[in-house]
């Protein structure tokens, strides 16, 4: 792997497309300005301008493409082996290590993530400054005489990424929202549902006074039945005017000339 045109081939690669997206701190300040909640859908304290919305929407494409996993093309696929290829090599304890098998199962650790992330792993790991934890909560800087395992380079990898997901993520939710959130009650309404909730706790608490409730309940049906017979009225009458005869369903319950012609369209 370590032919002279396949290095140029990456140096070329690094160069130009294996770089972490730049930090937009005008997109971010906008981010801030929206909180998002799941109500049973997304909602928004706010909803962005057209011009924000086409902001966001670019700049979740840029994202997009940045954070692209390195197995979706041939060429960071390439660049990927590559790289791990001659960084493994570099290690004086992998000198009779099977290269090929064991750049094949860091590529399967790895490959999910995009390539610039992996890149910038490998050189964390050539500098020295990968740590791992040491079970007791702290952190220890890895010796750079042996090689970190695939799992801690992918640990390493999605550090740098994290971020980047994060803020795509919340692009997508804001992007995706459609509803605005309830708005905080004022004062003044707090004081109206407070005033309500004393009234009907005293309706509550007051003595049932069954007369009273038996009037009303004479009065309710009595309104009832007066609206049923001037309903009945007019349905008359309009058979009447069709010159047709009156319609009934069951209990004497009568159908409406529009209803009719519904039924039997």
């Amino acid at each position: 792997m370590n032919d002279p045109a396949a290095v140029t081939a990456l140096a070329v690669r690094q160069a130009t497309g294996a770089v972490a997206p730049a930090h937009n701190p005008a997109l971010i300040d906008l981010l801030i300005q929206f909180t998002v909640f799941d109500e049973g859908g997304l909602v928004l304290n706010r909803m962005p301008t057209a011009t924000e919305r086409q902001m966001l929407q670019n700049r979740k494409s840029e994202l997009g493409r940045a954070l692209m996993p390195t197995r979706e093309t041939e060429a960071d696929s390439i660049a990927l082996r590559l790289s791990l290829s001659m960084w493994l090599g570099g290690y004086s304890s992998l000198a009779h290590a099977d290269n090929v098998g064991l750049v094949a199962s860091y590529v399967s650790y790895l490959q999910e993530k995009p390539l610039w992330a992996i890149l910038r792993a490998i050189q964390a790991s050539k500098d020295g400054r990968l740590e791992v934890f040491d079970g007791k909560g702290a952190t220890l800087p890895l010796s750079t005489a042996f090689a970190p395992s695939a799992q801690t380079m992918l640990d390493a990898a999605t550090g740098y990424v994290r971020s980047y997901d994060a803020e795509r993520d919340k692009i997508g939710n804001v992007l995706a929202a459609r509803r605005l959130m309830r708005p905080e009650p004022t004062p003044e309404s707090r004081a109206r549902v407070g005033e309500m909730m004393t009234n009907l706790a005293k309706t509550i608490t007051a003595p049932f006074d069954a007369e009273a409730d038996r009037r009303r309940t004479e009065a309710r049906a009595a309104l009832t039945k007066r609206n049923k017979e001037r309903r009945d009225a007019e349905i008359i009458a309009e058979y009447a005017r069709l010159g047709v005869e009156p319609q009934y369903a069951t209990e004497g319950v009568l159908v409406s000339p529009e209803l009719l012609r519904t039924l039997n369209k």
